[in-house]
């Protein structure tokens, strides 16, 4: 929870939106369920569900484990890329 408050603190609300439709959007990119996802990571499919939905936000090492699963970087799940 203190982790989750610092990212959000650090990287500000709006990013943590952004986090939650880009981690949707890679997802449905690779034509993967919530729940083939969620076994990758071995955390529940509600537990993922929520980092989709923005109600919940991942911790650093759940983040880094997401980024490596979908073989992007941290900054681009979270929106902080140039276009």
């Amino acid at each position: 929870m203190i982790v989750s408050f610092f990212i959000l603190i650090y990287y500000g609300e709006s990013t943590m939106n952004e986090f939650a439709s880009n981690l949707k959007a890679i997802r449905l990119k690779r034509n993967l369920k919530q729940i083939d996802v969620a076994r990758a990571l071995n955390i529940s499919q509600p537990a993922y569900s929520r980092y989709e939905v923005g109600s919940n936000q991942p911790d650093f090492d759940m983040l880094i484990q997401i980024a490596k699963f979908f073989d992007v970087s941290t900054d681009y799940i979270l929106g902080r890329y140039k276009s």
